[in-house]
């Protein structure tokens, strides 16, 4: 197992850590963002230390990651290389910890597959390349999410969902979202929900879990609050023109494209499964209903003005018809992601009980919701956490022994991960490498 998972992480070492080392790394907007505000930023906590001035400054989030950051740039001095590092041993951190998971139910070199579409995922990799917050935002809500959907509501459990959701909101204030699907984790055997659950999966409800998520639940509630009355907004004041700009429709039907486009090889390995399973024709049906309805109830026509650009997804749809304000072929791709969303839920919901399939429900909800509220949909915001909900599908609803399929796991996900390697090379190492 060890061995599984030391794999994982000096794999994502190799692919981020070494172009940093070798200086390959001054190229394109990333870069920018990390020189012009990232890396400032994290200077000017440095010098105010221990009292950093949180009023205004470099970035659009809250300042957990900077003033972790600057602790050894006080210590150093400042150092591009040394911060690079850093978010490098972050982004590996999260990989690991999403193997980790998955290998509570998957053999652990079969979980390091189903993991590897994340290792080799462009927005994951250049999230560790160049220092930004985005790996280390998906690296706490994956603790988060992990413990609650793999574990028990455990005292012990429960201390490192509270202590990661707390984290979470001071690297990203948006990541209150994950306090939904937290709280719902400990409440679901208490007198208020166990009529969610059948009789027989229903558990002693122990108070201690619930107190603990809702101090943290609390304490992130009036940090935003502290926050929120010092930057007169829900961001710095540099930054509220851009950020404050209204919600934005097209986020529900981009998530599902993706979903749609990142699951289908496994969902393809998996038909047969999803076919002999009782009601899934009712549950796809209804599923593509729901894709189909949030394609057209929401505008989705790409352009820069809108938020709406970067990215695969996005440049693909510029290439096709928009009709009424609606990409022709994000409808298609809202419509097979809820297509797929749905094939997901009935290979997971034949292996596990009701309690981690509304779990389940209610963080990816959360998720879209408060993803939606940001003015701009940009994939990079979606892509490692449907790469990491897709590698824990398989983990949950894999069959074991000799009637299970994990030859056809291995092959889908491996062409993800060249799938993914792909993309990666486009986006990010030709450019580095070839300027």
């Amino acid at each position: 197992m060890v061995a599984a998972g030391l794999t994982v992480f000096f794999s994502f070492l190799a692919i981020t850590l070494i172009p940093v080392l070798l200086g390959l790394d001054d190229y394109g907007p990333k870069y920018a963002d990390m020189r012009d505000y990232h890396v400032p930023t994290v200077e000017v906590f440095a010098e105010q230390l221990p009292f950093p001035d949180f009023t205004d400054y470099g970035s659009a989030t809250t300042p957990g990651l900077h003033v972790f950051a600057s602790i050894p740039v006080r210590i150093f001095g400042t150092s591009e290389t040394m911060l690079q590092t850093i978010s490098c041993l972050l982004g590996a951190a999260f990989v690991c910890v999403v193997w980790w998971f998955c290998a509570r139910l998957l053999p652990p070199w079969l979980a390091a597959a189903a993991t590897f579409p994340l290792v080799l995922n462009s927005y994951v990799i250049s999230g560790s390349i160049w220092f930004m917050t985005d790996n280390t935002a998906v690296l706490l809500s994956a603790i988060v999410i992990g413990f609650c959907i793999f574990y028990s509501p455990t005292m012990k459990h429960i201390f490192a969902v509270s202590a990661a959701l707390i984290a979470a909101v001071m690297v990203r204030q948006i990541s209150l979202w994950l306090a939904a699907g937290a709280w719902m984790s400990t409440m679901l055997d208490s007198g208020v929900l166990k009529w969610c659950l059948p009789e027989s999966q229903r558990k002693s409800w122990n108070r201690g879990p619930v107190v603990a998520v809702s101090t943290a639940i609390c304490v992130s509630l009036a940090l935003l609050v502290i926050f929120f009355m010092s930057w007169g907004g829900l961001v710095p004041p540099r930054f509220q023109t851009l950020h404050n700009s209204g919600m934005n429709s097209a986020v529900p039907v981009l998530i599902l494209t993706t979903l749609a486009a990142y699951s289908f090889p496994f969902l393809l390995v998996q038909s047969q499964r999803i076919k002999q399973t009782p009601s899934s024709l009712r549950i796809l049906a209804i599923g593509l209903l729901c894709g189909t309805v949030v394609g057209l109830l929401f505008e989705s026509a790409p352009g820069v003005e809108q938020g709406r650009f970067g990215g695969w997804a996005w440049i693909i749809a510029e290439k096709f018809p928009v009709l009424g304000g609606r990409s022709l072929f994000l409808v298609l791709g809202s419509a097979a992601g809820g297509v797929a969303a749905a094939a997901l839920h009935v290979l997971v919901a034949n292996r596990t009980e009701r309690r981690t399939q509304i779990v389940l429900w209610v963080f990816s909800l959360s998720y879209v919701l408060a993803m939606t509220a940001n003015s701009q949909s940009f994939q990079r915001y979606y892509d490692a956490q449907v790469l990491m909900g897709i590698a824990w599908a398989i983990a949950l609803s894999r069959r074991p022994g000799p009637t299970g399929d994990d030859n056809g796991i291995l092959m889908a996900c491996l062409f993800m991960s060249v799938v993914q390697l792909g993309l990666s090379w486009f986006s990010v190492y030709s450019n580095i490498l070839l300027g």
